[in-house]
C-alpha cells in the first residue's frame, strides 16, 4: 500500500482550476438518538439522519486566479494525488482573503464551501 502526497492534488469549482495549498473535505451524517423508557440504560441512536458535506480550500492568491464570490454555486471537484476525484455541487458560503505586511509572505485566501446533494 502505498501513501498518498498532496503534491498533485487539486480543486475546481465552476470549471476554474484554483491554485491551492491544500484541501478538505468533511462529510457527516445526522445521529438521531432513539432512547425511550423501553431502553436499559444505554442511549441507542440511528444514523438515518440526513448527510451533508462540505470542503475548505486554502491557497496562495495568484493574479491570474478568479475567485468565486460568497453565495456562488457550481460543481466542486477535488483531485488527489492518486488522480481520483470528489465532485458535487457546493455552495461558498465564505471566502476569507489575508496579507501579512511584515516580511516576506503571499497573499492567501481560504474558500469554504457547503455541499448540495451527494458527492460522487
Amino acid at each position: 500500500m502505498s501513501k498518498i502526497t498532496g503534491k498533485d492534488g487539486e480543486a475546481v469549482f465552476n470549471s476554474n482550476t484554483l491554485h491551492i495549498t491544500g484541501w478538505e473535505k468533511t462529510e457527516s451524517d445526522s445521529i438521531i438518538d432513539t432512547t425511550d423508557s423501553g431502553n436499559t440504560g444505554w442511549r441507542e441512536k440511528t444514523n438515518k439522519g440526513i448527510k451533508d458535506w462540505k470542503a475548505t480550500v486554502k491557497g496562495h492568491f495568484d493574479t491570474t486566479d478568479t475567485l468565486p464570490s460568497a453565495g456562488d454555486s457550481a460543481t466542486l471537484t477535488l483531485t488527489r494525488a492518486s488522480g481520483s476525484t470528489i465532485s458535487g455541487t457546493a455552495f461558498v458560503s465564505s471566502i476569507n482573503e489575508s496579507l501579512e505586511v511584515e516580511g516576506e509572505s503571499v497573499m492567501e485566501y481560504t474558500i469554504e464551501f457547503e455541499g448540495s446533494g451527494a458527492l460522487s
